[in-house]
């Protein structure tokens, strides 16, 4: 085993465990809160207000990440971003609003530098060969922590209303210390190969600047401006089976599902299909070097063009504005067909990740870093967007706005992908 597969194996387990912690407070944030509302502390609309300005601080904080990660190197920059997720963990014990509203804020900076840290610590240990299995092997990880984090809140919490002060002490402890672990984890983590002809970048005002003018010369290259159609439509489908298809489940009455059951039922298909996706290219990455990583994108977008036809067959147009007894084409809904769309979209989800982190860690190795800010940025971005006109659009609406964008992601990467292969074009160099 190569130093260069260590080091992407222990990243790996320490997000493992990191994201298993957060996810986890995170879902019952909700039921949290609630027993912490009083008269001096009222949580109405805060889950909402929160995620507001958690996606803002993202997207705006995408832009100087890159100068952030060149100058104190990914390592130094994915303690500082784990610590920020532990902090958030830590407040439940006892949340306030504005420390609520406070934290997400520092989660914001801390997330988008984690994010982007991740995919140069993959990046500068891969290569031709070993992107796509590097990228599996963290993203099963980081899907078999969502996958366990789900069945545990389903089996253990999910028709517990809410928490005594004791239990919620308890419960977060017990995250704390796992999230504490997976930092000590980070902070063991070896720094990547010394490839100065990579990264380079001087510790100043005016670098700042310059790195920002680099990552928007990077942005403005043909081949960045079509993967930013993919990178618009996975952050609106995440919004999507977040924000709208889980709460449309639970509204659609005619499941004959219990309250919340439909929904968890959900998450942990969902993790299911992510985790087997995966996994499939962290066994066999070399597939990717060998058929292509278009075909596998095409893939992807077979998979949810499934689930969108799915959904409008199975789940009522009226089911996003509230609780229904509507019935679509099929009459009544199927409770399994639903759970069946989250599966599908778990597995193509985990296709175009896998890819996106394959294409930037190698076709763009030399500017890996402002690869990774421009992705999260769209994606931050189209998030948010699709959160606010997710509230006044209804359900096939908003799959019809899914569709056209996935065609179009679907063209864009593959033309990028077979340009790549025609031209061996490698991606820009930078300029720093």
């Amino acid at each position: 085993m190569d130093s260069k597969l260590v080091n992407i194996l222990l990243l790996s387990f320490a997000f493992f465990t990191i994201f298993f912690a957060f996810r986890s407070a995170t879902s019952l944030q909700k039921k949290i809160l609630q027993a912490a509302n009083t008269k001096e502390h009222t949580f109405k609309n805060s889950g909402i207000i929160s995620l507001g300005i958690f996606y803002c601080v993202f997207a705006a904080t995408c832009w100087f990440v890159p100068h952030l990660v060149a100058v104190v190197g990914p390592r130094w920059a994915l303690i500082f971003g784990t610590f920020t997720y532990l902090i958030f963990i830590i407040h439940y014990v006892q949340p306030f609003e504005w420390l609520l509203y406070a934290l997400n804020v520092t989660l914001g900076v801390g997330s988008a530098i984690t994010y982007i840290a991740q995919g140069n610590y993959i990046a500068r240990n891969s290569d031709a060969l070993t992107a796509t299995r590097n990228s599996g092997i963290f993203i099963t990880c980081q899907q078999g922590s969502n996958l366990i984090s789900a069945i545990l809140i389903f089996f253990e919490y999910a028709n517990v209303e809410t928490f005594e002060d004791t239990d919620r002490y308890i419960i977060i402890s017990v995250l704390a210390v796992i999230c504490l672990i997976g930092l000590m984890m980070v902070i063991f983590l070896r720094s990547p190969p010394n490839n100065q002809s990579i990264e380079r970048s001087k510790n100043s005002c005016a670098s700042v600047f310059i790195a920002i003018k680099l990552n928007i010369l990077l942005l403005l290259e043909r081949d960045m401006l079509l993967l930013t159609v993919i990178f618009i439509y996975s952050g609106v489908v995440q919004s999507f089976y977040s924000g709208t298809y889980g709460p449309a489940m639970v509204f659609t009455k005619e499941l004959n599902a219990e309250s919340g059951e439909a929904y968890f039922m959900g998450a942990i298909c969902k993790a299911c299909g992510g985790l087997l996706g995966a996994l499939f290219f962290a066994i066999l990455g070399n597939a990717s070097v060998r058929w292509g990583r278009d075909l596998f994108i095409y893939l992807a977008g077979a998979f949810h063009l499934a689930a969108f036809v799915l959904i409008y067959l199975d789940i009522p147009d009226a089911s996003t504005f509230g609780a229904t007894h509507e019935s679509s084409v099929i009459k009544p809904p199927n409770l399994y067909l639903a759970i069946t769309c989250t599966f599908l979209y778990g597995l193509g989800a985990s296709f175009y990740t896998v890819h996106i982190y394959s294409i930037l860690a190698c076709a763009f190795v030399a500017g890996s870093t402002p690869g990774f800010a421009i992705y999260k940025f769209f994606q931050c971005l189209a998030c948010a967007l699709a959160y606010l006109y997710s509230r006044h659009a209804s359900l096939y609406i908003q799959m019809g706005i899914l569709i056209v964008l996935l065609i179009a992601a679907v063209a864009c990467f593959a033309f990028v992908e077979r340009r790549r292969k025609e031209t061996g074009v490698r991606g820009a160099e930078p300029a720093n």
